[in-house]
């Protein structure tokens, strides 16, 4: 199993790289979505609570 992994590390590392750099990509994106969403409802308990 961990063979099998290396394996394809070594013919594909252009593959294993690029899937890492969107993973980083999806992090940061989910986490913007986040501050959106956080920033959304904040200010909607503001307006509700004035």
């Amino acid at each position: 199993m961990v063979y099998n992994l290396y394996t394809v590390k070594l013919e594909r590392p252009k593959v294993v790289r690029y899937e890492h750099k969107y993973e980083g990509l999806y992090h940061m994106f989910s986490l913007l979505v986040r501050g959106v969403y956080y920033v959304y409802v904040i200010i909607d308990a503001t307006i509700r609570f004035v």
